[in-house]
């Protein structure tokens, strides 16, 4: 059967860039450190885009548009900080994205959760747990841990 979630998250725009079809664009006040203009779902840590897509469009065709079709997500950074950048994401990778998602629930399942190095680096406490990222990568790195095999998966989603 299918999964389900709730979402919540304000959509700041939607463009409708022809008939029938739209775009949703996310506004981020910051710089664009972490987004990268070639990656899609920067190993499952970018789905807002995605989720945005398919919201909008379940909203679109609920309450005004039959037809609609979301076919892109995009980022805008018009802060001198964000250098006023416009990142794209076409919504063409749907299978890949209730793939990811799959993999993301199931994670969540196994209640294995471990902090990648990029959140690592964010903590106030970086210095001192240096021997349990070390551990850490050591276990997910381990394929006989079944339970770290949806981490391990995430680092298949560009």
């Amino acid at each position: 059967g299918k999964t389900s979630f709730l979402l919540r998250g304000r959509i700041d725009r939607v463009d409708e860039i022809e008939k029938h079809v739209y775009r949703v664009v996310d506004y981020k006040t910051g710089g664009a450190f972490g987004f990268k203009s070639n990656a899609y779902f920067e190993k499952g840590k970018n789905l807002q885009h995605c989720l945005y897509a398919r919201a909008a469009e379940a909203i679109l065709r609920e309450k005004m548009d039959k037809t609609a079709r979301v076919v892109e997500g995009a980022y805008y950074f018009p802060t001198r900080k964000g250098k006023a950048q416009f990142l794209h994401r076409p919504q063409n990778r749907a299978a890949d994205v209730n793939s990811l998602l799959n993999t993301l629930f199931d994670i969540i399942k196994n209640g294995a959760f471990a902090p990648s190095r990029k959140e690592c680096f964010l903590c106030n406490d970086y210095a001192l747990c240096q021997r349990t990222r070390a551990s850490l990568k050591e276990k997910r790195d381990n394929i006989l841990n079944t339970a770290l095999q949806p981490l391990r998966k995430l680092e298949e989603y560009d």
